[in-house]
Protein backbone atom coordinates (compact mmCIF):
# COMPACT_ATOMS: atom_id res chain seq x y z
CA UNK A 1 0.00 0.00 0.00
CA UNK A 2 2.82 2.35 0.98
CA UNK A 3 4.75 1.55 -2.18
CA UNK A 4 1.67 2.20 -4.29
CA UNK A 5 1.11 5.54 -2.55
CA UNK A 6 4.74 6.56 -3.11
CA UNK A 7 4.49 5.67 -6.79
CA UNK A 8 1.32 7.72 -7.11
CA UNK A 9 3.01 10.62 -5.31
CA UNK A 10 6.10 10.42 -7.51
CA UNK A 11 3.92 10.29 -10.62
CA UNK A 12 2.01 13.34 -9.44
CA UNK A 13 5.25 15.22 -8.75
CA UNK A 14 6.64 14.20 -12.15
CA UNK A 15 3.48 15.33 -13.94
CA UNK A 16 3.54 18.58 -11.98
CA UNK A 17 7.15 19.26 -12.92
CA UNK A 18 6.49 18.47 -16.58
CA UNK A 19 3.43 20.73 -16.62
CA UNK A 20 5.51 23.54 -15.13
CA UNK A 21 8.16 23.03 -17.81
CA UNK A 22 5.56 23.06 -20.56
CA UNK A 23 4.04 26.20 -19.02
CA UNK A 24 7.43 27.92 -18.90
CA UNK A 25 8.14 26.98 -22.53
CA UNK A 26 4.74 28.27 -23.60
CA UNK A 27 5.27 31.56 -21.74
CA UNK A 28 8.73 31.96 -23.22
CA UNK A 29 7.32 31.09 -26.64
CA UNK A 30 4.50 33.61 -26.43
CA UNK A 31 6.83 36.34 -25.18
CA UNK A 32 9.43 35.57 -27.84
CA UNK A 33 6.97 35.41 -30.71
CA UNK A 34 5.19 38.55 -29.53
CA UNK A 35 8.47 40.47 -29.62
CA UNK A 36 9.29 42.33 -32.81
CA UNK A 37 11.79 40.58 -35.05
CA UNK A 38 15.13 42.37 -35.14
CA UNK A 39 17.34 41.58 -38.09
CA UNK A 40 21.07 41.13 -37.59
CA UNK A 41 21.69 42.82 -40.95
CA UNK A 42 19.98 45.10 -43.45
CA UNK A 43 17.97 43.37 -46.17
CA UNK A 44 17.44 44.31 -49.81
CA UNK A 45 14.00 45.19 -51.13
CA UNK A 46 12.86 45.79 -54.70
CA UNK A 47 12.45 49.28 -56.11
CA UNK A 48 10.19 47.93 -58.83
CA UNK A 49 7.18 48.90 -56.71
CA UNK A 50 6.94 52.46 -57.96
CA UNK A 51 3.87 54.48 -58.91
CA UNK A 52 1.80 54.16 -60.92
CA UNK A 53 1.07 50.67 -59.67
CA UNK A 54 -1.87 48.53 -58.71
CA UNK A 55 -2.12 46.92 -55.30
CA UNK A 56 -4.56 44.12 -54.54
CA UNK A 57 -6.18 44.33 -51.11
CA UNK A 58 -8.70 42.02 -49.47
CA UNK A 59 -11.78 43.85 -50.76
CA UNK A 60 -10.56 46.09 -53.59
CA UNK A 61 -7.80 47.18 -55.94
CA UNK A 62 -5.92 50.45 -55.58
CA UNK A 63 -4.35 52.38 -58.46
CA UNK A 64 -1.73 54.70 -56.98
CA UNK A 65 -0.90 57.86 -58.91
CA UNK A 66 1.34 60.77 -57.99
CA UNK A 67 -1.04 63.62 -58.76
CA UNK A 68 -4.87 63.90 -58.74
CA UNK A 69 -4.82 65.30 -62.28
CA UNK A 70 -3.36 62.00 -63.41
CA UNK A 71 -6.91 60.60 -63.24
CA UNK A 72 -7.48 62.32 -66.57
CA UNK A 73 -5.00 59.87 -68.05
CA UNK A 74 -7.28 56.92 -67.28
CA UNK A 75 -8.52 55.41 -70.55
CA UNK A 76 -10.07 52.12 -69.49
CA UNK A 77 -10.31 49.64 -66.66
CA UNK A 78 -11.80 46.18 -66.16
CA UNK A 79 -13.70 47.19 -62.99
CA UNK A 80 -15.73 50.35 -62.35
CA UNK A 81 -14.25 53.03 -60.10
CA UNK A 82 -15.54 52.65 -56.57
CA UNK A 83 -14.08 55.69 -54.80
CA UNK A 84 -11.26 58.19 -54.87
CA UNK A 85 -9.17 59.30 -51.96
CA UNK A 86 -6.07 61.37 -51.29
CA UNK A 87 -3.50 59.59 -49.11
CA UNK A 88 -0.29 61.36 -48.17
CA UNK A 89 1.39 62.46 -51.42
CA UNK A 90 -0.08 59.78 -53.63
CA UNK A 91 -3.52 59.80 -55.17
CA UNK A 92 -5.38 56.52 -54.75
CA UNK A 93 -8.17 55.32 -57.03
CA UNK A 94 -10.08 52.33 -55.70
CA UNK A 95 -11.73 49.72 -57.91
CA UNK A 96 -14.26 47.09 -56.95
CA UNK A 97 -12.81 43.60 -56.75
CA UNK A 98 -14.85 41.41 -59.06
CA UNK A 99 -12.08 39.59 -60.89
CA UNK A 100 -8.66 38.15 -60.11
CA UNK A 101 -6.98 40.88 -62.16
CA UNK A 102 -7.45 44.57 -62.67
CA UNK A 103 -6.26 45.91 -66.01
CA UNK A 104 -5.95 49.66 -66.45
CA UNK A 105 -4.92 51.78 -69.42
CA UNK A 106 -3.24 55.16 -68.86
CA UNK A 107 -2.53 57.81 -71.49
CA UNK A 108 1.22 58.36 -71.71
CA UNK A 109 2.90 61.65 -72.61
CA UNK A 110 3.68 60.35 -76.11
CA UNK A 111 -0.03 59.48 -76.63
CA UNK A 112 0.77 55.80 -76.23
CA UNK A 113 -1.15 53.66 -73.74
CA UNK A 114 0.47 52.34 -70.56
CA UNK A 115 -1.10 49.04 -69.55
CA UNK A 116 -1.07 48.29 -65.83
CA UNK A 117 -2.19 45.34 -63.75
CA UNK A 118 -1.73 43.94 -60.26
CA UNK A 119 1.60 42.13 -60.40
CA UNK A 120 1.07 40.20 -57.19
CA UNK A 121 -1.79 37.71 -57.14
CA UNK A 122 -3.10 36.92 -53.66
CA UNK A 123 -3.80 33.24 -53.18
CA UNK A 124 -4.17 31.86 -49.67
CA UNK A 125 -1.34 29.52 -48.65
CA UNK A 126 0.50 30.01 -51.94
CA UNK A 127 3.63 32.10 -51.40
CA UNK A 128 5.07 34.67 -53.74
CA UNK A 129 2.60 34.34 -56.66
CA UNK A 130 3.20 37.02 -59.27
CA UNK A 131 3.16 38.03 -62.93
CA UNK A 132 6.41 39.03 -64.64
CA UNK A 133 4.52 41.13 -67.17
CA UNK A 134 4.68 44.91 -67.43
CA UNK A 135 8.49 45.01 -67.35
CA UNK A 136 10.31 47.23 -69.85
CA UNK A 137 13.03 45.77 -72.07
CA UNK A 138 16.20 47.41 -73.35
CA UNK A 139 14.52 47.72 -76.76
CA UNK A 140 11.76 49.91 -75.30
CA UNK A 141 9.15 47.15 -75.40
CA UNK A 142 7.01 45.85 -72.52
CA UNK A 143 6.51 42.24 -71.46
CA UNK A 144 2.85 41.32 -71.87
CA UNK A 145 0.74 40.82 -68.77
CA UNK A 146 -0.91 37.53 -67.96
CA UNK A 147 1.38 35.14 -69.85
CA UNK A 148 4.18 34.16 -67.47
CA UNK A 149 3.59 33.65 -63.75
CA UNK A 150 5.92 32.52 -60.97
CA UNK A 151 5.25 31.38 -57.40
CA UNK A 152 6.03 29.03 -54.54
CA UNK A 153 4.52 25.55 -54.24
CA UNK A 154 0.79 25.03 -54.89
CA UNK A 155 0.09 22.48 -52.18
CA UNK A 156 -2.07 24.93 -50.23
CA UNK A 157 -4.37 25.85 -53.13
CA UNK A 158 -8.05 25.68 -52.22
CA UNK A 159 -10.77 24.87 -54.74
CA UNK A 160 -11.33 28.58 -55.13
CA UNK A 161 -7.59 29.08 -55.59
CA UNK A 162 -7.48 26.42 -58.31
CA UNK A 163 -10.35 28.22 -60.02
CA UNK A 164 -8.48 31.54 -59.77
CA UNK A 165 -5.39 30.03 -61.41
CA UNK A 166 -7.64 28.72 -64.18
CA UNK A 167 -9.18 32.16 -64.61
CA UNK A 168 -5.69 33.57 -65.07
CA UNK A 169 -5.43 31.31 -68.12
CA UNK A 170 -2.68 29.11 -66.66
CA UNK A 171 -2.81 25.77 -68.49
CA UNK A 172 0.79 24.61 -67.95
CA UNK A 173 2.71 24.29 -64.69
CA UNK A 174 6.45 23.63 -64.46
CA UNK A 175 7.53 22.38 -61.03
CA UNK A 176 11.24 22.87 -60.27
CA UNK A 177 11.29 20.93 -57.00
CA UNK A 178 12.91 17.63 -56.10
CA UNK A 179 10.96 14.38 -55.84
CA UNK A 180 11.27 14.52 -52.05
CA UNK A 181 9.78 18.00 -51.89
CA UNK A 182 6.93 17.03 -54.19
CA UNK A 183 6.10 13.90 -52.19
CA UNK A 184 5.72 16.00 -49.03
CA UNK A 185 3.76 18.83 -50.62
CA UNK A 186 2.33 17.85 -54.04
CA UNK A 187 0.84 20.60 -56.18
CA UNK A 188 -2.90 21.06 -56.43
CA UNK A 189 -4.25 22.17 -59.81
CA UNK A 190 -7.10 21.65 -62.27
CA UNK A 191 -7.38 18.29 -64.05
CA UNK A 192 -7.01 20.03 -67.42
CA UNK A 193 -3.64 21.54 -66.49
CA UNK A 194 -0.47 20.17 -68.06
CA UNK A 195 2.15 19.47 -65.39
CA UNK A 196 5.90 19.12 -65.86
CA UNK A 197 8.59 18.44 -63.27
CA UNK A 198 12.21 19.28 -64.02
CA UNK A 199 14.89 18.92 -61.37
CA UNK A 200 18.06 20.53 -62.68
CA UNK A 201 20.14 19.66 -59.65
CA UNK A 202 20.02 15.92 -58.99
CA UNK A 203 22.10 16.11 -55.80
CA UNK A 204 20.04 18.98 -54.48
CA UNK A 205 17.93 16.98 -52.04
CA UNK A 206 20.97 15.52 -50.27
CA UNK A 207 22.57 18.96 -50.19
CA UNK A 208 19.41 20.48 -48.70
CA UNK A 209 19.20 17.83 -45.98
CA UNK A 210 22.87 18.17 -45.05
CA UNK A 211 22.67 21.96 -45.04
CA UNK A 212 19.51 21.97 -42.92
CA UNK A 213 21.14 19.70 -40.33
CA UNK A 214 24.25 21.86 -40.28
CA UNK A 215 22.15 25.00 -39.74
CA UNK A 216 20.37 23.47 -36.74
CA UNK A 217 23.65 22.21 -35.27
CA UNK A 218 25.26 25.62 -35.75
CA UNK A 219 28.20 24.20 -37.68
CA UNK A 220 27.80 26.68 -40.56
CA UNK A 221 29.04 30.24 -40.13
CA UNK A 222 27.37 33.27 -41.71
CA UNK A 223 30.20 33.54 -44.24
CA UNK A 224 29.92 29.84 -45.13
CA UNK A 225 26.15 30.13 -45.64
CA UNK A 226 26.68 32.94 -48.13
CA UNK A 227 29.34 30.92 -49.93
CA UNK A 228 27.01 27.91 -50.13
CA UNK A 229 24.24 30.02 -51.63
CA UNK A 230 26.56 31.61 -54.16
CA UNK A 231 27.87 28.17 -55.13
CA UNK A 232 24.33 26.90 -55.65
CA UNK A 233 23.39 29.91 -57.79
CA UNK A 234 26.46 29.41 -59.94
CA UNK A 235 25.91 25.67 -60.23
CA UNK A 236 22.18 25.59 -60.98
CA UNK A 237 22.07 27.26 -64.43
CA UNK A 238 25.40 25.90 -65.70
CA UNK A 239 25.89 22.26 -64.64
CA UNK A 240 22.79 20.71 -66.21
CA UNK A 241 22.04 23.02 -69.08
CA UNK A 242 19.98 20.44 -70.98
CA UNK A 243 17.37 20.48 -68.19
CA UNK A 244 17.49 24.28 -67.94
CA UNK A 245 16.92 24.46 -71.70
CA UNK A 246 13.89 22.13 -71.39
CA UNK A 247 12.47 24.29 -68.60
CA UNK A 248 12.85 27.50 -70.58
CA UNK A 249 11.50 26.09 -73.84
CA UNK A 250 8.58 24.33 -72.15
CA UNK A 251 7.55 27.68 -70.69
CA UNK A 252 8.15 29.88 -73.74
CA UNK A 253 6.75 27.47 -76.34
CA UNK A 254 3.23 27.40 -74.85
CA UNK A 255 0.45 29.41 -76.47
CA UNK A 256 -1.33 30.01 -73.19
CA UNK A 257 -0.39 31.34 -69.75
CA UNK A 258 2.24 29.34 -67.86
CA UNK A 259 3.35 29.09 -64.24
CA UNK A 260 6.70 27.92 -62.89
CA UNK A 261 7.64 27.48 -59.26
CA UNK A 262 9.79 25.81 -56.62
CA UNK A 263 9.10 25.69 -52.88
CA UNK A 264 9.31 29.34 -51.81
CA UNK A 265 9.47 30.77 -55.33
CA UNK A 266 12.68 32.70 -54.65
CA UNK A 267 15.88 30.81 -55.57
CA UNK A 268 15.35 28.27 -58.37
CA UNK A 269 12.32 30.22 -59.55
CA UNK A 270 14.29 33.46 -59.30
CA UNK A 271 17.05 32.02 -61.46
CA UNK A 272 14.66 30.80 -64.18
CA UNK A 273 12.89 34.16 -64.14
CA UNK A 274 16.24 35.94 -64.54
CA UNK A 275 17.07 33.76 -67.55
CA UNK A 276 13.69 34.38 -69.19
CA UNK A 277 14.03 38.13 -68.69
CA UNK A 278 17.54 37.96 -70.13
CA UNK A 279 16.23 36.17 -73.22
CA UNK A 280 13.64 38.93 -73.64
CA UNK A 281 16.45 41.51 -73.36
CA UNK A 282 15.60 43.10 -70.03
CA UNK A 283 18.50 45.04 -68.53
CA UNK A 284 20.41 43.55 -65.61
CA UNK A 285 19.33 46.11 -63.00
CA UNK A 286 15.65 45.54 -63.75
CA UNK A 287 16.22 41.78 -63.50
CA UNK A 288 17.70 42.32 -60.03
CA UNK A 289 14.69 44.39 -59.00
CA UNK A 290 12.21 41.75 -60.22
CA UNK A 291 14.23 39.13 -58.36
CA UNK A 292 14.13 41.14 -55.11
CA UNK A 293 10.34 41.31 -55.17
CA UNK A 294 10.46 37.95 -53.37
CA UNK A 295 11.72 39.84 -50.31
CA UNK A 296 8.91 42.39 -50.57
CA UNK A 297 6.21 39.76 -50.98
CA UNK A 298 7.56 37.37 -48.36
CA UNK A 299 8.64 39.93 -45.76
CA UNK A 300 5.81 39.35 -43.28
CA UNK A 301 6.01 35.55 -43.47
CA UNK A 302 9.81 35.57 -43.11
CA UNK A 303 9.75 37.89 -40.12
CA UNK A 304 7.00 35.81 -38.53
CA UNK A 305 9.09 32.66 -38.88
CA UNK A 306 12.26 34.32 -37.63
CA UNK A 307 10.51 35.40 -34.43
CA UNK A 308 10.61 31.72 -33.46
CA UNK A 309 14.41 31.57 -33.39
CA UNK A 310 14.54 32.05 -29.57
CA UNK A 311 12.23 29.01 -29.26
CA UNK A 312 14.40 27.07 -31.68
CA UNK A 313 17.43 27.72 -29.48
CA UNK A 314 15.75 25.85 -26.64
CA UNK A 315 16.15 22.70 -28.75
CA UNK A 316 19.10 23.80 -30.91
CA UNK A 317 21.26 26.08 -28.71
CA UNK A 318 23.78 26.73 -31.48
CA UNK A 319 21.21 28.01 -33.98
CA UNK A 320 22.71 31.08 -35.68
CA UNK A 321 20.16 33.78 -36.53
CA UNK A 322 22.35 35.38 -39.19
CA UNK A 323 22.70 32.05 -40.99
CA UNK A 324 18.95 31.47 -40.90
CA UNK A 325 18.41 34.98 -42.26
CA UNK A 326 20.82 34.33 -45.13
CA UNK A 327 18.82 31.27 -46.18
CA UNK A 328 15.46 33.05 -45.73
CA UNK A 329 16.06 36.30 -47.59
CA UNK A 330 17.51 36.70 -51.06
CA UNK A 331 20.31 39.04 -52.05
CA UNK A 332 21.54 40.33 -55.40
CA UNK A 333 24.99 38.90 -54.66
CA UNK A 334 23.50 35.42 -55.04
CA UNK A 335 22.05 36.16 -58.48
CA UNK A 336 25.26 37.98 -59.40
CA UNK A 337 27.10 34.71 -58.69
CA UNK A 338 24.96 33.01 -61.35
CA UNK A 339 25.68 35.72 -63.92
CA UNK A 340 29.40 35.59 -63.08
CA UNK A 341 29.52 31.81 -63.56
CA UNK A 342 27.67 32.11 -66.88
CA UNK A 343 30.13 34.78 -68.06
CA UNK A 344 33.07 32.68 -66.88
CA UNK A 345 31.98 29.56 -68.75
CA UNK A 346 30.35 31.10 -71.83
CA UNK A 347 31.77 34.61 -72.11
CA UNK A 348 28.40 36.35 -72.05
CA UNK A 349 24.69 35.82 -71.50
CA UNK A 350 24.12 35.96 -75.26
CA UNK A 351 26.56 33.07 -75.77
CA UNK A 352 24.91 31.13 -72.93
CA UNK A 353 21.50 31.51 -74.57
CA UNK A 354 22.91 30.28 -77.88
CA UNK A 355 25.22 27.50 -76.71
CA UNK A 356 23.72 26.24 -73.44
CA UNK A 357 20.02 26.86 -73.93
CA UNK A 358 20.17 26.09 -77.68
CA UNK A 359 18.06 29.12 -78.56
CA UNK A 360 19.12 30.59 -81.88
CA UNK A 361 18.96 34.31 -82.59
CA UNK A 362 15.87 33.81 -84.72
CA UNK A 363 14.18 31.76 -81.99
CA UNK A 364 15.06 34.42 -79.44
CA UNK A 365 13.52 37.09 -81.64
CA UNK A 366 10.41 34.94 -81.98
CA UNK A 367 10.10 34.81 -78.18
CA UNK A 368 10.65 38.58 -77.95
CA UNK A 369 7.89 39.22 -80.50
CA UNK A 370 5.63 36.73 -78.73
CA UNK A 371 6.00 38.06 -75.19
CA UNK A 372 6.51 41.80 -75.67
CA UNK A 373 4.65 44.66 -77.31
Amino acid sequence: MLTSSLKSLNLSIYIGVMLKRVFVLLVVGVLSVSCAYKSTQSQQFSKLLEVPLIIENKNNYELILKQPQDTNRLIYSTNPIRSQQLQKEDFVMRFSKKQSRLFVGLQAADSDTIKLSNRRIYLRKVPNFRDIGGIKTQEGKTIVWGKIFRSGHLNGLSRRGIKTVEELGVATIVDLRTAEEISKKPDRYADSTRYFNYNAFEEEQDQLIKTRRAVFKGTISAEESIALLKDFYGYYPTENTEIISKIIKTLLDQNHAVLFHCSAGKDRTGLISALILSILKVDRETIYQEYLLSNNYRQKSIEKQLRWIPIGRLVYPSLNQEVVENFSWINTRYLQAAFDEIDLKYGSMDNYILQALHISNSERQFYIDKFTY
